[in-house]
């Protein structure tokens, strides 16, 4: 997010709208690969539950994915809302973009469960 933004500073509003869109594909992908990620993770638990300590790392490690699936939506959400700002209005600024990402940030409260969903309040 930072790179659009500085992009959008410098005025190079074509390379950031380039740049949105393959942020919110990546963040798409992070989000996919995390979900998988997370359910090998689950399956394997349930079978390490027993072994106390393992388990708990898993669990760990559960939590993690999570979060980082969060913030990929979070960032894919904000990707594509500045991606439709810029279609509709030739200039989105630099301050618009911090705005939004400053916003994101502070409404993101995420849970998370092992099967390797996540919710994100909007």
């Amino acid at each position: 997010m930072g790179d659009v933004a500085d992009a959008i500073a410098r005025g190079f509003t074509d390379q950031a709208g380039e740049d949105l869109r393959l942020l919110e594909r990546l963040c798409a992908m992070v989000d996919e690969l995390g979900g998988q990620a997370a359910r090998n993770l689950a399956a394997a638990s349930r079978d390490l539950a027993a072994q106390g300590e393992r388990g708990r790392g898993l669990s760990a490690d559960l939590s993690s994915i999570g979060e980082a699936r969060s913030s990929a939506q979070a960032a894919g959400r904000l990707a594509a809302e500045l991606a439709a700002d810029q279609r509709r209005a030739s200039i989105v600024t630099a301050e618009r973009v911090a705005q939004r990402l400053q916003a994101e940030q502070r409404g993101r409260r995420t849970t998370s469960n092992p099967a390797g969903g996540t919710r994100v309040p909007r």
